[in-house]
């Protein structure tokens, strides 16, 4: 998320790189002008007067976050410098028009800010702290769980709400399954809207997801609906009272679950070659597998002693033997890939083939701290990958 990738680039304190990721010159690894922390662009200097500049911010602000800029004019007449980093705080905000007082601004918008004397108009800015993140440390509660999206299209027939959705896929691979007719609701007395946007604005009702495990992308239906008056109106325009809505939407929220769940029973049969509606095996849970060290799990590599270890994209690629033990091959899974949705498909396409090979297989994520040789030149563990259960 881009909200994510920007706390990663406040907290770190050198400018980010991809370092030898992708090529081996590494030509952003050093900056000859501040190899310090930049955070993120904030914005530009406008004008500046009696201390304080207007600043065309590009991205939000927060009072007493943390700003940068450089004083480019070098250490003195004829005298050749690095620029002088010049960090300040926003101790205070306020509308370059009215001089309201701010707590946040957001971007694009124009601020005033007392600034060093040094800076001069065209000057950037950038942000290198939040104070909103700084002020607490954030717990694992606070990110959401990934939810499957499931597409959804609404639209009203003898004034009741119809509802189609597509299926997931059961089968790993991504993209929407078929499209099914979910049971309509209660006739709804339906009216044209007051207010621009009519169930159009609703919408957004229908993307809350409760404590379902997966979250409904709504769409809606063409064409027009009849209301009562013997009027055509678009679905965009009808109006349904609050209560209605919201017990529409619990509605169309369970019979989604429900169909879901049966198709991915029906698709379970299938796969296992049973007859629809036989009941499913109840499943015994597995034990816990614990995945063999390292140096087992290790590929040869040139200049390395201990190989590497895990899988990498070209290991898959070659349909190189995997490693066994523990009655199993194992598939170390790289920590950090490029392109993570060509890699995710070789290494889906590597599980299919060594279980359809009637192979037992175990999944690991690979570590890349460094190993230490052992007294015959081998790479010996020094903290072994654990997979997740299966």
């Amino acid at each position: 998320m881009a909200s994510r990738a920007e706390a990663a680039r406040l907290a770190f304190a050198r400018a980010p790189t991809e370092a030898w990721f992708r090529e081996r010159g590494g030509a952003a690894l050093l900056d000859p002008e501040f190899p310090g922390h930049r955070g993120v662009p904030a914005g530009r200097v406008v004008s500046i007067s009696g201390g304080r500049a207007t600043v065309e911010l590009s991205s939000p602000l927060g009072l007493r976050d943390g700003l940068l800029g450089f004083d480019r004019r070098g250490a003195g007449e004829g005298e050749a410098s690095l620029p002088r980093p010049l960090p300040f705080a926003a101790g205070e905000i306020r509308e370059s028009r009215g001089g309201r007082e701010l707590v946040r601004a957001r971007a694009g918008s124009r601020v005033e800010l007392e600034v060093p004397p040094a800076l001069r108009p065209g000057d950037e800015l950038f942000r290198i702290s939040s104070r909103e993140m700084d002020r607490r440390a954030p717990s694992p509660e606070e990110y959401p769980p990934e939810l499957n999206l499931v597409g959804a299209v609404l639209g009203f027939e003898s004034g009741r709400l119809s509802a189609r959705i597509a299926l997931p896929r059961f089968d790993g691979t991504r993209g929407e399954g078929p499209w099914i007719e979910l049971p309509p609701g209660e006739t709804i007395p339906l009216e044209r809207s007051r207010a621009p946007g009519g169930f159009l604005g609703a919408l957004s009702l229908f993307s809350e997801s409760g404590e379902a495990d997966f979250r409904l992308v709504p769409g809606l239906a063409a064409g027009l609906v009849r209301l009562a008056s013997g009027e055509d109106v678009p679905p965009a325009e009808l109006f349904v009272p609050p209560s209605i809505l919201k017990r529409e939407k619990n509605r169309v929220y369970a019979a989604a679950a429900e169909a879901i769940a049966a198709a991915a029973e029906d698709w379970a049969r299938s796969a296992a070659g049973m007859d629809r509606g036989q009941p499913l095996p109840v499943a015994s849970p597995r034990p816990a597998i614990e995945a063999p060290a390292r140096s087992i799990l290790s590929f040869p590599a040139e200049g390395l002693p201990g190989g590497q270890p895990f899988a990498t994209p070209r290991v898959l690629r070659e349909g190189r033997a995997l490693p066994e033990a523990a009655g199993a091959v194992w598939l170390p899974l790289a920590p950090l890939v490029a392109g993570d949705d060509e890699y995710e498909a070789a290494a889906r396409d590597r599980v299919r083939s060594e279980l359809a090979a009637g192979r037992r297989i175990g999944a690991s994520v690979g570590s890349i701290t460094p190993q230490a040789p052992d007294s015959q030149g081998r790479s010996a563990s020094r903290s072994p990958a654990r997979p997740p259960r299966g």
